[in-house]
């Protein structure tokens, strides 16, 4: 093996914690500025806008002051948006170890993360964590055009990095991450169960000991 794949979001860090932390703290940071209604409250509000506009979309707080039929909100949402931001930047970590096994494995690998999402948000995440001098490569699918588990994303990683399907390892906490390698060749590695993956690992700082296996 040559090169290895590494998503972001929930494979290298803590997504669902940091971004439920984020939220509760622009809730309770709006309520603040003068949003009526209890935390508890608001903050199951906001989950079900976010579930059904998507959580890329970038008007939750606008959409929960209209819910809640609050004029003038500006001051409102301003803290929200302050708050959340403030809060991912305070609070974005790697998942223990990852740091160290990313320093070994690049002793021997080229190491590349592909993702999905936009690419300045992704990017913003790499810099927080610290983690950007460890990757050679990073494919963002806004920047690509396509999104996992489109093949074709992969395939513009393999042609951009020069490495074949079968020199690489893809290592991910989704099916969208895992299934599409597998059949390109790559050999996968799952952070959690996920059915036909090569190998698991319950502690994403495990793969390291499923990278030697692979070799072996």
């Amino acid at each position: 093996m040559k090169c290895i794949f590494f998503d972001l979001d929930g494979t290298l860090f803590d997504t669902r914690k940091l971004v439920e932390q984020s939220r509760r703290n622009s809730v309770a940071a709006m309520i603040k500025a003068g949003l009526p209604g209890t935390e508890e409250e608001v903050y199951d509000s906001l989950l079900k806008i976010v579930e059904k506009t998507g959580s890329n979309y970038d008007k939750h707080f606008n959409e929960l002051l209209k819910e809640r039929q609050v004029q003038m909100a500006g001051r409102i949402i301003a803290a929200g948006v302050i708050s959340y931001h403030e809060s991912k930047q305070k609070n974005i970590k790697p998942f223990d170890g990852i740091p160290e096994m990313l320093e070994e494995l690049r002793k021997k690998y080229t190491l590349c993360v592909l993702t999905n999402g936009k690419l300045v948000k992704q990017w913003e995440k790499i810099i927080h964590l610290e983690i950007e001098k460890y990757f050679e490569f990073v494919f963002v699918s806004e920047e690509v055009g396509k999104r996992k588990p489109d093949p074709a994303i992969f395939l513009h990683a393999l042609k951009n990095t020069g490495f074949k399907a079968e020199e690489c390892i893809m290592v991910g906490d989704r099916d969208t991450d895992l299934v599409p390698a597998k059949e390109l060749g790559m050999a996968t590695i799952s952070i959690g169960d996920i059915e036909g993956a090569d190998f698991s690992v319950t502690n994403p700082k495990d793969v390291l000991d499923r990278v030697k296996q692979i070799e072996s």
